[in-house]
């Protein structure tokens, strides 16, 4: 079983209207992101994860004074861009087999880094160039978004379970590393590197119809 290294196309058929990837060019390239890199993005943003862990639970048993927003934002706060990127990047290859759950999943998770970046920029402007510390108020309420890209994750899930094109490991550990981070210590970490390597090693299968030269290596 594979997810292949570029775009699911739908079956040819008179009617039917033309790939996602036509229609969304992001969808394009997130879906030609190289695996080797999806798998990256994927452990570095759960170490990243669980190393934010490690400080705020530091920073509460020694109550010492809280890094500025805009660097916590550009340093140990990145798995939030990361990892959404990552697991995106693996649904643009599924996404018009994966077609309607999918979509609204992944429009979901998307939220995160959008509110990641926004966050970002605001706190960038407001922290270090106008040195004004932290933001605070309704502007800083827009993380609460982000478990609208929670549940999101978990409906992506599904959606990776239900289509035949996509391993179910990928989901399964997916989910597993998303619940590991709230209950045990580098949970997110240890899972999202097993699932790292797994892409890689099984993105330099190659597959091809009978008779024809591969050219593109899947993930299978």
């Amino acid at each position: 079983m594979a997810i292949p290294d570029t775009p699911a196309r739908p079956r040819a058929q008179g009617t039917e209207s033309p790939p996602l990837r036509s229609r969304l060019g992001i969808v394009h390239l997130l879906a030609r992101l190289p695996l080797p890199i999806v798998a990256l993005l994927l452990v570095l943003g759960a170490v990243l994860f669980d190393i934010q862990t490690m400080v705020i639970l530091s920073l509460a048993a020694t109550g010492a004074e809280e890094p500025p927003q805009w660097l916590a934002r550009t340093t140990i706060m990145m798995g939030n861009l990361f990892i959404p990127v990552a697991v995106l990047s693996l649904w643009a290859r599924r996404a018009a087999a994966q077609r309607r759950l999918g979509a609204i999943a992944a429009s979901m998770v998307a939220v995160l880094p959008v509110v990641h970046v926004v966050l970002t920029i605001g706190t960038l402007v407001w922290g270090l160039v106008l040195g004004r510390g932290d933001i605070a108020g309704p502007f800083a309420r827009i993380e609460d978004l982000v478990y609208v890209a929670y549940a999101g994750v978990v409906l992506l899930t599904i959606a990776f379970l239900r289509d035949r094109g996509m391993p179910r490991l990928v989901g399964v550990l997916m989910l597993l590393g998303f619940v590991l981070s709230y209950v045990v210590p580098w949970g997110i970490t240890v899972t999202y590197t097993a699932l790292g390597v797994i892409i890689v090693a099984t993105s330099l299968r190659r597959r091809a119809p009978r008779g024809v030269a591969p050219r593109e290596p899947l993930l299978s």
